[in-house]
Protein backbone atom coordinates (compact mmCIF):
# COMPACT_ATOMS: atom_id res chain seq x y z
CA UNK A 1 0.00 0.00 0.00
CA UNK A 2 2.98 2.31 0.41
CA UNK A 3 4.00 2.20 -3.23
CA UNK A 4 1.88 5.15 -4.48
CA UNK A 5 3.18 7.27 -1.62
CA UNK A 6 6.76 6.27 -2.37
CA UNK A 7 6.32 7.44 -5.95
CA UNK A 8 4.67 10.68 -4.86
CA UNK A 9 7.30 11.59 -2.28
CA UNK A 10 10.13 10.43 -4.53
CA UNK A 11 8.88 12.67 -7.33
CA UNK A 12 8.39 15.58 -4.91
CA UNK A 13 11.94 15.43 -3.56
CA UNK A 14 13.37 14.82 -7.04
CA UNK A 15 11.70 17.98 -8.39
CA UNK A 16 13.06 19.99 -5.49
CA UNK A 17 16.45 18.37 -6.11
CA UNK A 18 16.25 19.47 -9.74
CA UNK A 19 15.70 23.06 -8.60
CA UNK A 20 18.66 22.86 -6.19
CA UNK A 21 20.79 21.26 -8.91
CA UNK A 22 20.02 23.89 -11.55
CA UNK A 23 20.39 26.81 -9.15
CA UNK A 24 23.67 25.46 -7.79
CA UNK A 25 24.97 24.84 -11.30
CA UNK A 26 24.05 28.31 -12.56
CA UNK A 27 25.40 30.17 -9.52
CA UNK A 28 28.46 27.90 -9.06
CA UNK A 29 27.42 26.99 -5.50
CA UNK A 30 28.77 23.49 -4.90
CA UNK A 31 26.76 22.85 -1.73
CA UNK A 32 23.43 23.39 -3.49
CA UNK A 33 24.62 21.47 -6.55
CA UNK A 34 25.53 18.36 -4.55
CA UNK A 35 22.45 18.63 -2.36
CA UNK A 36 20.37 18.60 -5.53
CA UNK A 37 22.19 15.54 -6.83
CA UNK A 38 21.64 13.72 -3.55
CA UNK A 39 17.94 14.62 -3.60
CA UNK A 40 17.75 13.07 -7.08
CA UNK A 41 19.42 9.83 -6.09
CA UNK A 42 18.32 8.89 -2.59
CA UNK A 43 14.66 7.92 -3.38
CA UNK A 44 15.95 4.97 -5.41
CA UNK A 45 17.56 3.42 -2.32
CA UNK A 46 14.84 3.92 0.31
CA UNK A 47 11.74 1.74 0.41
CA UNK A 48 9.92 3.15 3.45
CA UNK A 49 7.79 6.30 3.22
CA UNK A 50 8.59 7.64 6.68
CA UNK A 51 12.33 7.18 6.22
CA UNK A 52 12.12 8.79 2.78
CA UNK A 53 10.38 11.85 4.20
CA UNK A 54 12.84 12.16 7.10
CA UNK A 55 15.91 11.84 4.86
CA UNK A 56 14.38 14.31 2.39
CA UNK A 57 13.74 16.86 5.11
CA UNK A 58 17.27 16.37 6.42
CA UNK A 59 18.75 16.94 2.97
CA UNK A 60 16.53 19.97 2.36
CA UNK A 61 17.58 21.58 5.64
CA UNK A 62 21.28 20.74 5.31
CA UNK A 63 22.32 23.83 3.25
CA UNK A 64 20.58 26.18 5.69
CA UNK A 65 22.15 24.71 8.81
CA UNK A 66 25.55 24.36 7.13
CA UNK A 67 25.47 28.05 6.26
CA UNK A 68 24.43 29.02 9.79
CA UNK A 69 27.22 26.98 11.36
CA UNK A 70 29.98 28.17 9.03
CA UNK A 71 29.12 31.88 9.31
CA UNK A 72 30.01 32.06 12.98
Amino acid sequence: MQEPYLLLWGAFFSVIGLCFFLYGKNTKKDLLFYTGVSLFIYPYFISDVIVMILVGMLLLSFPYFYKQITQK
